[in-house]
């Protein structure tokens, strides 16, 4: 199926929703590029910095020394340069990174990659190496060699990946998202199960500790880098496709890689309509699926567990992380109304925690009504009224885990 099909696609392949969350169809044929908005996340690293000392000498027996430089400040030689994926190199230091160097602004503007190729995320040590980091990228052009430096020192070069991330399958979650699923058996471990440093991810188990070429006990592994800013094709039989955005933090959750994809915000699968999924970055070996109606989550409860955090509880735990990237409307009579945001990895079974948006709050003795902002989830049209929970508690219980998959 190709993305430069001229065929014009036919009406309800893809649903626009409307306010009220009815389908209208869709007559006109849908641009490449539509912007779809996905935040990323940050991630802290491993090695911290060293503080003063004192010693003897000066009056009274003791005088400061010199403090120790930062580790950041440390020389760092690049020893080797490796294309992993189309979207991901493998980068070995003389000496570990600090964890400011780790942050994302700071890696941006240490990293430089020529022929404009950039960083899409932030490097993650691979578990059991001193230095050796995964990079994530924007996509490489296939025959094209790239050069990297680090700090203004020398450049060394790297040919662009070829190694496309292999996905066993495709499936619909939801009225308006994807998983696209790889798997262990099939050689294929997210970043997050082979990196020391991959913060708010849960791998259910050990590390898995590879070698300098990516190998465990005699088989090869990709590694599925940070998928901020990625996106997947969605085309329906005949017609031309969206862009489904990744949503943030789904790579790992609960220990299971399922990366999540979203259609562009006020659309949805039509049910019965045949679509198919594909990237430059990836190769998908069931790369079809039928766009299925999707039962909303019904929502059970709505509690005040701190002053900006909400605990939303379904009527039944829905096996995989559907909160993902969705928004609550909250409502008092005589004011505005305020929106809270899903608090990625907070699903713990049939709950999960959303938070007021910077600048909102609650304002203490007045009564609020939550509803979901969109069809993932129902609610009565009056919204739920929002409790506070008993004063001894204050967080939330562990976290669920699954194994791997």
């Amino acid at each position: 199926m190709s993305e430069h099909s001229p065929v014009e696609p036919f009406p309800e392949r893809f649903r626009l929703l409307g306010q009220q969350g009815a389908g209208l169809a869709l007559t006109a044929a849908v641009p490449l590029g539509m912007p779809a908005s996905f935040d990323s996340r940050g991630l802290f690293g491993r090695f911290g910095s060293f503080g003063s000392k004192e010693g003897k000498g000066a009056p009274g027996g003791k005088t400061k020394s010199v403090p120790k430089p930062l580790a950041k400040f440390l020389p760092k030689e690049l020893l080797q340069v490796d294309a992993l994926s189309p979207i991901s190199i493998q980068v070995i230091f003389s000496r570990p990174l600090a964890d400011e160097e780790l942050e994302a602004d700071t890696a941006r503007a240490s990293f430089k990659l020529g022929s404009d190729l950039e960083l899409s995320g932030t490097p993650r040590l691979k578990a059991g190496t001193k230095a050796s980091y995964i990079v994530p990228t924007a996509l490489q052009q296939p025959g094209k060699r790239y050069t990297l430096s680090y700090r203004g020192g020398d450049k060394l070069g790297f040919k662009a990946g070829v190694d496309r991330l292999f996905f066993r399958y495709v499936r619909q979650i939801s009225y308006d998202t994807i998983e696209v699923v790889p798997l262990l058996a099939d050689g294929v471990a997210d970043c997050g199960m082979v990196c020391a440093d991959e913060a708010g991810t849960d791998c259910s188990g050990p590390l898995l500790k590879l070698n300098p070429d990516n190998v465990s006990g005699g088989r090869h592994y990709q590694i599925v880098p940070p998928l901020e800013g990625k996106t997947v094709r969605v085309c329906p039989a005949g017609g031309l496709p969206l862009l489904a955005g990744y949503v943030e933090r789904t790579q790992l959750e609960g220990g299971v890689q399922a990366p999540q994809f979203r259609l562009p915000e006020g659309y949805a699968f039509t049910p019965g309509q045949l679509y198919a999924a594909d990237m430059d970055w990836g190769r998908i070996g069931r790369d079809e699926f039928a766009g299925s109606a999707w039962q909303a989550l019904k929502i059970k409860g709505v509690r005040l567990i701190e002053p900006d955090l909400i605990r939303v509880e379904l009527a039944a735990d829905p096996g995989c992380d559907l909160f993902a990237g969705r928004m609550l409307q909250l409502a008092c009579h005589g004011e505005a109304s305020k929106r809270a945001s899903y608090v990625p990895g907070s699903r713990d079974g049939a709950a999960g925690e959303f938070r007021l948006l910077p600048g909102w709050s609650l304002q203490p003795g007045k009564t609020y009504r939550a509803a979901p902002i969109g069809p993932w989830a129902a609610c009565p049209p009056e919204g739920m009224p929002l409790q506070s929970l008993a004063p001894s508690i204050t967080g939330t219980a562990p976290r669920a885990k699954s194994g791997a998959r």
